[in-house]
């Protein structure tokens, strides 16, 4: 009886499943372009609807580089945007987790982060930093997480309020 309702349990489970990003090889060429991609070029197509959503994210250059972005949004206790960004290694160095960081706040109204699910402890905390620094967004710090809403989101009260 057990192992019977150890497998009803199992089986009605929903595991988040993380997007991971494929390793490409861009030219040179390739890498100064998207150092002057502005984060409004991004576009953000979710894939789904189901928390984490996968969404993919398509960058204005000559040749596609999406394999090589992995970004999924999973929602966290009912209001927050939790955002997973992981880029391939030669899309790295080029400001481009920062303008994606932005463009999903732009898009989706803000972007949240706990503390004890950043990976990247070098570069994270930097693209937050540049984002509380925009004069159209405004972040908030607690011990736990951190939160940034675009000034222009309609629930941007009740987001601080909740958090």
């Amino acid at each position: 009886m057990k192992e019977f309702i150890k497998q009803k349990l199992r089986e009605n489970l929903t595991i988040p499943s993380m997007a991971l990003y494929k390793n490409i090889e861009v030219s040179d060429k390739i890498r100064d372009e998207i150092k002057f991609i502005d984060w409004s070029d991004i576009q953000l197509e979710p894939q789904g609807e189901l928390s984490p959503v996968t969404i993919k994210v398509t960058l204005p250059t000559s040749i596609d580089v999406s394999n090589g972005i992995a970004l999924t949004i999973e929602l966290v206790g009912g209001d927050f945007y939790q955002i997973h960004l992981s880029i391939a290694e030669r899309l790295r160095g080029l400001g481009l987790g920062y303008k994606i960081y932005k463009a999903v706040i732009y898009n989706f109204g803000h972007v949240y982060s706990g503390k004890g699910r950043m990976h990247n402890q070098n570069e994270i905390p930097r693209i937050w930093n540049k984002l509380a620094n925009e004069s159209d967004i405004s972040c908030k710090k607690s011990d736990i997480a951190t939160l940034c809403v675009s000034n222009q989101a309609e629930n941007k009260d009740e987001l601080f309020n909740n958090f």
